[in-house]
């Protein structure tokens, strides 16, 4: 296998561009020392966006302003900007303690004596119960029922012929199917006398 050939290091350092020396200066200026080839690279396209960002927007506070040319002041509001908008400073620390402070006067909740796993209050568990229980009444209850609210619909109901009277049905199914039938007349009864109040205006 053929062996590369051997560069001088001097050689090397001419052949890396400028701008990738300057942002490798000022990571070892910060303290810096130990980090990847593709650190600084990704640091120039951050530092390249960011310019191209700031004299764009300072373009347009110039044109604006009605000047041909960008000046120092345009450039400062541009980055005021971009600092304002585009950066988010933390909270001061004052306001966070201030937080953790009012956070922690709620007292926790007391632990309880026993003994294995400690799980959270019951509420928050997946094993709690998410549902209702309706009760079924039992059967003679529900006949008893149905027939009271049947019978009440039957009274409120007018013109009915005794022949379908409510307590002589045998069954639920046999009430509610003449309740129906109940329903049905008094619609039609009442259609009836609309068509006819319909037709003495015409």
């Amino acid at each position: 296998m053929a062996q590369p050939p051997n560069v001088p290091q001097a050689q090397l350092k001419d052949q890396v561009p400028r701008d990738s020396r300057v942002m490798q200066l000022i990571l070892q200026a910060a303290g810096v020392e130990d980090y990847e080839p593709k650190v600084a690279q990704q640091l120039l396209e951050f530092a390249h966006r960011y310019t191209v960002d700031v004299i764009q927007d300072a373009s347009a506070y110039a044109e604006h302003a009605g000047k041909n040319d960008i000046d120092i002041e345009d450039v400062k509001l541009a980055i005021q900007g971009r600092i304002t908008h585009s950066f988010t400073a933390p909270p001061r620390q004052e306001f966070l303690a201030q937080l953790a402070k009012e956070r922690n006067k709620e007292p926790l909740p007391p632990v309880p004596e026993k003994y294995g796993l400690r799980l959270p209050p019951d509420r928050h568990c997946l094993t709690a119960v998410n549902f209702q229980l309706i009760p079924e009444p039992p059967p003679g209850q529900l006949d008893s029922s149905l027939n009271m609210d049947i019978s009440q619909d039957s009274s409120a109901i007018g013109g009915v012929d005794s022949d379908y009277d409510m307590q002589d049905a045998d069954s639920p199914e046999q009430i509610a199917t003449k309740g129906l039938f109940w329903i049905y007349i008094n619609m039609e009864q009442k259609n009836l006398s609309d068509f006819e109040t319909f037709k003495g205006h015409i």
